[in-house]
């Protein structure tokens, strides 16, 4: 699954990607939210907002990717 930038981590970012695929999409598309600031008023928001599921990385972003993978890596899993 590709990786977007930025990642789906708020609410905001998922609102404005849904309206993205509204415009654009011809097929149906399901959007996936990225809880990796282990924010549970954004997980719980993009959830209720229609998140099909939630990806979640428990590894470090591969050197050089950070970026791309910001709100993605769960960096504290003690919360998890």
């Amino acid at each position: 699954m590709p990786i977007s930038n930025p990642g789906a981590s708020t609410l905001a970012i998922w609102e404005a990607r849904r309206k993205l695929a509204e415009r654009d999409a011809y097929v149906n598309v399901g959007l996936y939210g990225a809880p990796g600031l282990l924010d549970a008023a954004e997980i719980e928001g993009m959830a209720k907002a229609g998140a099909i599921g939630f990806k979640l990385f428990l590894t470090r972003a591969p050197e050089g990717r950070e970026d791309e993978f910001e709100g993605l890596v769960a960096e504290n899993l003690s919360v998890i």
